[in-house]
C-alpha cells in the first residue's frame, strides 16, 4: 500500500503564532539595525549626523506609531491563543510594551529635540543628546531581542506540546466523515 503524503492542515492558531514570530523578528531586526547604523554614525560631523537623524526620524516617526502597538497586540493575541506556551508570548509582549514605553518616554522626546535643530548649525551639546539617545536605544534593542527570543521559544513550545491546530489531513477527513 502506498502512503500518501499530504501537507499538514494549518489553522488560524498556527498562522497567528508563526505570524507573531515573524512580525516580532522583523521589528527586533529593525531596532537592531537602527542601533548599528546610529552607533556607526557617531563618527559623522555634527551637521551630517543631525541631517541623517532628522531624515530617519521623519520615516520612523510616521511608521512606528502604528507598528509598535500593533506588534504588542499581535504578541498579546499570540499569548491568548498559544496552548501550552502562553507565558513566553506574554512575557515577550511585556518586553515589547516596555520597549514602546522607552520609545515614548525617552527616544521620542530626544527625537523632537533633534528635529528642532538646524542641521547646518547644531547646538554645542548635540553629542550629549546623541549619546542619551543611543543609551535609550540600547535598552530598546535588548528588550526587543529578548522579546523575539521568547516568542521563538513560545512557538517551539506550542508546536512541541500540540498547542497549535496543525494536524495531518487524514485527521481532518476523519473528523468530517460520518
Amino acid at each position: 500500500m502506498v502512503q500518501r503524503l499530504y501537507p499538514p492542515i494549518i489553522g488560524w492558531r498556527a498562522v497567528l503564532l508563526i505570524g507573531a514570530v515573524i512580525v516580532v523578528g522583523l521589528m527586533a531586526g529593525i531596532v537592531f539595525g537602527t542601533g548599528l547604523a546610529q552607533y556607526s554614525a557617531r563618527v559623522l560631523p555634527a551637521s551630517a549626523w543631525v541631517a541623517r537623524h532628522q531624515a530617519e526620524d521623519a520615516l520612523f516617526g510616521a511608521v512606528m506609531p502604528i507598528v509598535w502597538p500593533l506588534t504588542v497586540a499581535v504578541l498579546a493575541a499570540a499569548a491568548a491563543a498559544a496552548r501550552g506556551a502562553r507565558a513566553p508570548f506574554a512575557v515577550a509582549a511585556v518586553l515589547f510594551a516596555a520597549a514602546l514605553a522607552v520609545t515614548v518616554t525617552r527616544e521620542v522626546p530626544l527625537n523632537r529635540v533633534v528635529q528642532s535643530w538646524a542641521a547646518a548649525a547644531p547646538p554645542p551639546e548635540w553629542t550629549a543628546v546623541r549619546d542619551r539617545w543611543l543609551v535609550g536605544h540600547l535598552a530598546r534593542t535588548l528588550l526587543t531581542a529578548g522579546g523575539f527570543a521568547l516568542a521563538a521559544v513560545g512557538l517551539a513550545r506550542a508546536f512541541a506540546r500540540g498547542g497549535t491546530d496543525v494536524r495531518a489531513p487524514e485527521a481532518a477527513v476523519a473528523r468530517r466523515s460520518p
